[in-house]
Order: structure tokens, then C-alpha cells, then sequence
């Protein structure tokens, strides 16, 4: 189905997915160190098919953190947001097949034998848990949860303690979330559900698609939370 994960071997259609990618373009690299799992943004530089996929971390600050991670024939996940296809994320895991530190920070990736897709356009739910920051746009409301996601909406949980009830109906609220790249994400919406149990309050939260920040700001929200291999 449209909104499922594919896994499959490389045929031309997930090849031309890779080709889809232009330079420039921000893709994110997971990589392992003895110690710990990171995660980095960096620019996609090109393609040799069907050798490798070059890209260039700009981060000096980011590269020193992560050098005894970036070693020829680590393992890394390789994630990107595919602008023509219009919201589709594209995944795989591979190895590294050579890293430059000069003149420029070049990691060249072996090309994959299997990707990982997913189609945003698609209207289903998905079950995320993030912290999140709900708001007027200038004073918070409280700390909570995000419990699901799709590019309408979402649902955000806080606790009762937190006072909030009913008379949020109608009212337009900032959503802030830590995504898993470098910079925050900041969602507008307005409250269109309502519930509660002994515990917890729940709000159903109407995205603003007329936003074209919004738009952009959910696919990142989408992209750094529901890719996983």
C-alpha cells in the first residue's frame, strides 16, 4: 500500500528515487561510534551509480564530535526528503566506502541494494511519542506529549495537573518540538478535540495547511520522526 514502508531490491524505480536527489540538498547520516549512536545533517554532493552516493558535512563543530564515527566500512543510515516526489521520504543502510577530511569533509556511501520508502501525502495516523511545547505563540501553556501524527493534525496529551480543559476549544496554539536534526520544530494549529481521563488531558490539534512554514515545518516533523530501519 501507498503508505507502507517497501522493502524490496534496488529495481530502476527505487534507482530513480536516488537520482530524484539534487545537489545541495539536506540529508541525514546515523552513524555509530564505540560509544554512542549519532545523528548529523549533511549536503548531498552526487551520485556515481551505481558506486556510491557522495555528501559533505559543513559542521566543523559536528564532524570533530563524530570523527572516530566516520571510518571506512561503518555502517550509516542515510535519510532524505525527496522535494519532486512531494513529501517522500527515502531511507536505506549501507556502509562507508571512503572518507576525505581535505579539501572538503567528503563521506562517499556504497551504494544500497535495498531503500525504504514513505509517501507523506498519505492521510494516516501515526503513533509517535515526542515531547512537545504547547503555546499561544508567546506564553507556554504547559509540557506534554505528541501521541499521534499525520499532515492534518495531531494529538497532544498533558497532564490534569496541568489545568487546561475545555476551554481550550477553538483556541490557535504553537506546537515545539525537539525533531531529531539540530534545530526545533514549530507547528500552528488550533484546538478541535477535547477529552480527559483521571490522568491525563488530551487535545485533538487541527494543523494550518494554509501555511506554506507550516507545510514545510510538518514534512520535517514527519521526516525526523517516523523513518526508521
Amino acid at each position: 500500500m501507498a503508505n507502507q514502508i517497501h522493502r524490496e531490491q534496488l529495481d530502476e524505480e527505487q534507482s530513480r528515487k536516488l537520482r530524484a536527489l539534487r545537489t545541495g540538498v539536506r540529508v541525514e547520516l546515523q552513524v555509530n561510534s564505540p560509544v554512542n549512536t549519532h545523528r548529523v545533517r549533511a549536503d548531498f554532493v552526487g551520485l556515481d551509480e551505481p558506486r556510491c552516493l557522495i555528501v559533505r558535512v559543513t559542521d566543523p563543530a559536528r564532524w570533530h564530535n563524530m570523527r572516530d564515527a566516520f571510518y571506512t566500512d561503518n555502517e550509516v543510515i542515510f535519510r532524505s526528503l525527496i522535494e519532486d516526489e512531494a513529501g517522500e521520504i527515502i531511507a536505506f543502510e549501507s556502509t562507508i566506502k571512503l572518507v576525505l577530511t581535505k579539501p572538503s569533509r567528503l563521506i562517499f556511501i556504497d551504494y544500497p541494494d535495498q531503500l525504504e520508502s514513505r509517501n507523506l501525502r498519505s492521510d494516516q495516523r501515526y503513533r509517535v511519542h515526542s515531547s512537545v511545547t504547547l503555546s499561544d505563540g508567546s506564553k507556554p501553556f504547559g509540557e506534554g506529549s505528541l501521541r499521534d501524527l499525520s499532515r492534518h493534525g495531531c494529538q497532544v496529551t498533558l497532564g490534569r495537573d496541568s489545568g487546561l480543559g475545555k476551554e481550550m476549544m477553538d483556541k490557535k496554539v504553537s506546537l515545539r518540538l525537539k525533531g531529531t536534526a539540530e534545530k526545533a520544530v514549530e507547528i500552528q494549529g488550533q484546538v478541535v478535540n477535547y477529552k480527559a481521563d483521571d490522568t491525563l488531558s488530551y487535545f485533538g490539534i487541527r494543523f494550518d495547511e494554509k501555511n506554506e512554514n507550516n507545510q514545510r515545518a510538518i514534512q520535517a516533523l514527519l521526516a525526523d520522526t517516523l523513518i526508521t530501519i
